[in-house]
């Protein structure tokens, strides 16, 4: 009976794949699991479209590649030769997630979780993108790519920053800060990140950190803390988009990381000094979203964050 079965069990045969895409939520490394559309397409010039396939582990596969002959779809040997640029572009319908548009070079050897790493990385500081790298039970991770909460999002029971980040021109006229990129720092250490919308919107959801341990009065009278002083950083370019209404490529987002970030205002009313007051550190209440804005008057609390591009 036993030779018998072994004669019935079919051959397994393993084929490397030319293409294992894998999407995050941006806040707690979570599987995307939304309605967003995804789709794969040649880099310009070319445009061509691949058609994706859900796979293991909330994988995206390529099933057929452009310009892939049929006989070189399984024969790594070829693949290096015909490795080519390929745009994965994301988009949420219901404003959940914001718009996504990354280079992914396929095919690609070596997509297994062990070994695959989004090349895009290297041109960002490490310091700053860490949130991004650790998955649910503390693995770190740099293979995926995330997906940022857009303002439809209700991220409960996570922390929650949320502004309108405006730019104020060298002539004191304001414009949105479209994909400015936002970053919330607790004790020297980044621990939420966030890239704006089309507009300028903006939401930044992450865990929080621990509460502090209460004084021995303070817990006897039953106060306990329940708020962090947290850093806000904002980098901007005049990034160009990956094509017509798409956002900067992740990859150049990433990249303005590495550069000095732009200065964020708490007022626009000039102090004693004749010069705008910087944003200083800002009060995050447990279970409370924390809004900030810029002052736009004495009797005014203004309506968005505004950074200075000279």
């Amino acid at each position: 009976m036993t030779a018998l079965r072994t004669l019935r069990s079919p051959d397994r045969l393993v084929l490397e794949a030319p293409g294992a895409l894998l999407l995050r939520r941006a806040e707690d490394g979570g599987p995307l699991d939304e309605d967003v559309r995804v789709r794969l397409v040649e880099a310009p010039p070319r445009r061509r479209e691949a058609q994706l396939a859900q796979g293991g582990g909330g994988r995206l596969h390529p099933l057929r590649l452009p310009g892939l002959a049929a006989e070189a779809a399984h024969d790594v040997a070829v693949w290096p030769a015909a490795a080519r640029p390929f745009r994965l572009l994301l988009e949420s319908p219901g404003a959940g997630r914001v718009a996504l548009a990354a280079t992914v070079t396929l095919p690609q050897l070596g997509n297994r979780e062990r070994d695959a790493r989004w090349p895009g990385w290297l041109s960002g500081d490490a310091a700053t993108l860490a949130p991004l790298f650790v998955l649910p039970g503390g693995v770190a991770a740099q293979r995926h790519l995330p997906v940022f909460p857009g303002t439809a999002a209700r991220p409960a029971p996570l922390a929650e920053v949320r502004a309108h980040l405006v730019r104020r021109m060298a002539d004191g006229s304001l414009a949105d800060a479209s994909h400015a990129v936002l970053a919330i720092r607790h004790g020297g250490a980044t621990i939420g990140l966030g890239v704006a919308d089309a507009r300028g919107h903006v939401l930044v959801a992450f865990a929080p950190p621990p509460l502090a341990t209460p004084s021995p009065a303070d817990a006897a009278a039953g106060n306990w803390p329940r708020q962090w002083a947290v850093e806000v950083r904002a980098w901007w370019a005049p990034l160009p988009p990956a094509g017509p209404g798409l956002p900067p490529l992740l990859e150049e987002l990433v990249a303005l990381t590495t550069t000095p970030p732009r200065r964020l205002l708490a007022s626009l009313v000039p102090d004693g000094g004749g010069s705008r007051p910087p944003l200083g550190a800002q009060s995050l209440v447990h279970g409370r979203p924390l809004v900030l804005r810029t002052r736009a008057g004495a009797d005014d609390p203004g309506s968005s964050l505004v950074m200075e591009v000279p």
